[in-house]
């Protein structure tokens, strides 16, 4: 049988720390993302049209116009203070250059964050990216209208790439050392959907920041908003419960005796077992499902708009709107199921590898049948394209609860490492996803899109498959320590009679009798937590 001890006046919720951490981490994803996206529509704002460039409409046979939906565009049109002249290999370029950079950094990114802490590491990338996004229009400037512009501006996205491409492994590395086993999805959750709030928010006040003060206001905003970050995070964020000045003992010891206690800052290279966790089908599988997983994501953020102009004929405030509500669909569902997720394994109604399988496969499930249905469909049925848009949003928090928190599921000690490992093969479909959808869609026919989506479904249930049969939710025998303290296994006597449910004891003069007849379970709350413990049950099964 295994102990499962809460101690008593333990804060929870937004009161403690952990969470008040996750809220702050939260805020720097949303700068994160809100950095990587703001350059889609700054270059609407930034690149001047060619005089010879129109409107024209491609493949028409093919295509269905709904009435008054289409209008042609101004020949030569720019917005106003558009001052480059790049073609659109350079532009192609300009966006890509920060995935370039954001690559190179993963598996350093998430060694150091473990070796050096989060809080610096944290501290050096928001302040890279904030700086250099700051930098981009007078340096921008200073290069002129044509390629001069073009490489300077390429150099700071990459080094901002570089930078940004430390913080997802970073997060996970640091809630290693700060969540509690059943709150794990939760803060995880919560630190990482700052992410999707950021893509809205940068999508629709980049717009209005480019129409109201001009291109230059995108990037200094954003860049000031970033660099005031570190005030917050300097105050609030630190490396580990030990090293917080101002969390209360009884949380601190609740952190610590739930995931163990190790110095993660002695770790070496040489420390992690490499080959077993490169060949771990547990590790194969996620990094299958992580890259999988991103397509889809890729698809429905770089691709998405495009998508509602061709063929569902949407205007541009039209898709402003929807990606506002499907971004906000997409926060709510992530946070509920990561809440729900953590409450199914604290109860013990499903084990952890079962919640993380089920879960996972509720999400490709809806959103694959989403996505074919909706290749069937165009501007005469745009109600059931947005209800399904909708349902595609809502599978995404399922998933999100599944592969996004299983790497401190399978190795809590070398999570940061682990993520930065699976999320470089998972940033190769966020580059080459848009392209090939792209080369499918050439005319933007439903036909064309209808191969699109049908693809992506694939790829989705082909992630399942391989998750669902290889995926784990414990921790692995290479990421085990002698040392880690995950739980205390006692020898005692039960009554005959005990009433057993989801797990625990449920009758509390049976518990009350355990812990009077039992002097090792005694000793053993004392020395833990002295006379602050309670909730105590005896678990089947953690």
């Amino acid at each position: 049988m295994v102990l499962y001890i809460v101690p008593d006046h333990v804060p929870t919720g937004f009161s403690s720390y952990r969470f008040k951490q996750a809220l702050v981490l939260g805020l720097a994803f949303f700068f994160v993302f809100g950095l990587r996206m703001n350059m889609a529509i700054g270059m609407v704002c930034m690149v001047r049209l060619p005089p010879n460039m129109t409107t024209v409409a491609r493949n028409v046979t093919n295509r269905i116009i709904c009435e008054g939906e289409r209008r042609p565009s101004t020949p030569g049109a720019s917005v106003p203070g558009a001052m480059f002249e790049w073609s659109s290999v350079t532009q192609g370029w300009v966006l890509s250059c920060y995935y370039i950079g954001y690559i190179l950094t993963q598996i350093v990114g998430g060694f150091f964050a473990t070796k050096l802490g989060t809080k610096k590491i944290f501290a050096v990338a928001m302040s890279i990216a904030g700086l250099t996004t700051v930098l981009i229009p007078p340096l921008t400037r200073l290069g002129g209208p044509r390629m001069g512009s073009a490489a300077i501006i390429i150099t700071l996205r990459t080094i901002q790439g570089l930078a940004m491409g430390v913080t997802f492994p970073a997060n996970v590395a640091h809630w290693s050392k700060w969540s509690p086993v059943f709150e794990r999805t939760k803060l995880v959750i919560i630190s990482s959907q700052g992410s999707t709030v950021g893509a809205l928010v940068a999508s629709i006040l980049t717009g209005i920041l480019c129409a109201a003060l001009g291109w230059d206001s995108i990037f200094y905003v954003f860049g000031i908003l970033c660099i005031l970050w570190l005030f917050l995070w300097m105050f609030h964020g630190y490396d580990s419960p030990r090293d917080h000045p101002r969390i209360s003992e009884a949380e601190r010891e609740f952190i610590e005796d739930s995931i163990g206690q190790y110095d993660p800052k002695e770790l070496k290279p040489s420390d992690i077992p490499w080959k077993r966790m490169l060949t771990s089908q547990a590790v194969i599988a996620l990094m299958i499902v992580h890259m999988t997983a991103n397509w889809s994501t890729a698809s429905v953020t770089t691709v998405g708009p495009t998508y509602l102009a061709e063929v569902l004929q949407f205007n541009p405030l039209q898709i402003g709107v929807l990606s506002g509500g499907l971004a906000l669909t997409i926060v709510t569902s992530a946070v509920t199921c990561a809440v729900l997720a953590d409450y199914i394994r604290r109860k013990g109604y499903m084990s952890t590898t079962a919640v993380r399988k089920t879960f996972y496969a509720i999400g490709v499930i809806i959103a694959a049948t989403s996505a074919i249905i909706m290749g069937f469909l165009d501007c005469r049925h745009r109600s059931w394209a947005v209800f399904l848009l909708v349902l595609s949003a809502l599978g995404n928090g399922p998933g999100y609860s599944a592969y996004n928190v299983n790497h401190l599921d399978i190795a809590p000690k070398y999570a940061g490492v682990l993520f930065g490992i699976t999320n470089t093969f998972a940033t190769i479909p966020a580059i080459v996803a848009p392209v090939v959808i792209r080369m499918i869609t050439q005319n933007g026919t439903s036909q064309e899109w209808q191969a699109a989506y049908i693809m992506g479904a694939a790829i989705g249930i082909f992630g399942l498959i391989v998750f669902t049969i290889f995926g784990k939710g414990e921790v692995q025998d290479w990421a085990k320590d002698d040392d880690d303290l995950k739980a205390v296994e006692l020898d005692i006597d039960l009554p005959e009679k005990v009433h057993i449910r989801n797990g625990y004891i449920s009758d509390t003069k049976t518990k009350d009798n355990i812990f009077q007849t039992n002097t090792s379970v005694n000793t053993l709350c004392n020395e833990f937590y002295g006379s602050h413990y309670q909730n105590h049950g005896y678990s089947k099964d953690h």
